[in-house]
């Protein structure tokens, strides 16, 4: 909230409105901003840091308990 100058967060009602204020450019703007930021970042990592990459990946359908729920029978 601090990095947008907001008081609150939309409620998930209002997210789509919300969203939709923003143009294409106004994306792209901050894209470029988090990317252009994220280079000097990595590069204070040591070069250890580089050597492996872990991907936690787990495509297990596990069973819920939440079945009230709508759309809790699909996956």
């Amino acid at each position: 909230m601090d990095a947008f100058g907001a008081k609150i967060i939309p409620d998930p009602t209002n997210a789509g409105d919300f969203l939709r204020r923003f143009s294409k450019r106004d994306v792209e703007t901050l894209m470029d901003l988090i990317n252009d930021t994220r280079v000097p970042i990595w590069l204070q990592q040591p070069r250890e840091f580089f050597q492996e990459a872990i991907l936690n990946v787990d495509g297990t359908i596990a069973p819920t308990e939440g079945e009230c729920k709508e759309g809790m029978d699909i996956s």
